[in-house]
């Protein structure tokens, strides 16, 4: 991962799992982050194991199926950092969230049995705003 020190990523999905893993790569790499997922407490957690790694962080709770929140975590990137070169649009997929539920979009079942789903708009919504960043 070459050409990456200062650059800026925006992960969605970036509390646990692959967002998460993206994001410390990442900041390995000398990236500047801004990381975001609909869960504000395991969000802080993320954010403050990032930093105590040296990583430059910033993070905003961020719903990607709300076209506002997507807005809004646009805006805070903007603020935060002079531009966006890295969108992980890594949010939108699985059974996680505050309430267990997969959202509105269509619903399946994982290869173990789980149900699993993926709204689309999520990753519509947050492409479109990294077009204007």
């Amino acid at each position: 991962m070459e050409h990456l020190s200062g650059k800026v990523a925006v992960i969605t999905g970036a509390a646990s799992g692959i967002g998460l893993a993206m994001a410390n790569r990442f900041g390995a790499a000398g990236m500047r982050l801004m990381i975001a997922d609909i869960e504000a407490g395991p969000l802080a957690d993320a954010a403050a194991g990032l930093r105590s790694h040296g990583y430059d962080v910033s993070s905003n709770v961020c719903d990607v199926a709300d076209a506002s929140a997507v807005q809004a975590l646009a805006d805070a990137t903007m603020e935060a950092y002079d531009g966006v070169h890295v969108v992980c649009n890594n949010a939108g997929v699985g059974t996680g969230g505050p309430d267990g539920r997969c959202g509105t979009g269509r619903m399946g079942m994982g290869a173990g049995g789980e149900p699993v789903g993926c709204d689309p708009r999520g990753a519509q919504l947050l492409a479109a705003d990294a077009c204007r960043w």
